[in-house]
């Protein structure tokens, strides 16, 4: 991870860090070890902090997300089941025709990622207000994803 190498050159602590950054130390070892998913307030925050951009920080987790998401996408895709158990296949075609990950998407259309994925993949269901937010992000009617 591309952090531990800044804080090795910088020499500082994960616990200097998490304290300047406002995180928890614990949930910010958690987070740089995989053990806690690295919210992207978080990762904001300690780009901050380290005075680099979010995106070439994290630019390896973004890429591993993008890797695994585009796997779940295609499971979901690909899943012999009624229409029932797809129905948000547009949008997950729209994100794979976009090459978007699940990640990427949540991220750039202000919503949780954790969330969305687990909507994605049928666990929960999306509130209105998301929907909303997924339909101006893609500039496209609700009825016409959902």
């Amino acid at each position: 991870m591309k952090l531990l190498e800044i804080l090795k050159e910088r020499n500082m602590s994960r616990n200097k860090l998490a304290l300047s950054a406002g995180i928890n130390p614990g949930d910010l070892c958690c987070a740089i070890n995989g053990q806690k998913p690295f919210f992207p307030k978080w990762q904001i925050r300690v780009a901050e902090c380290l005075s680099i951009d979010r995106d070439e920080l994290f630019a390896e987790e973004f890429q591993n997300n993008s890797m695994s998401n585009k796997k779940e996408i295609k499971k979901v895709l690909d899943d012999p089941m009624d229409d029932e158990n797809h129905k948000y296949s547009k949008l997950l075609k729209i994100l794979h025709k976009k090459n978007l990950s699940m990640y990427r998407f949540a991220i750039n259309a202000k919503i949780s990622a954790t969330n969305f994925r687990r909507v994605m993949l049928n666990e929960v269901d999306f509130s209105e207000k998301i929907k909303i937010k997924i339909s101006d992000y893609l500039n496209v009617k609700s009825e016409d994803i959902f």
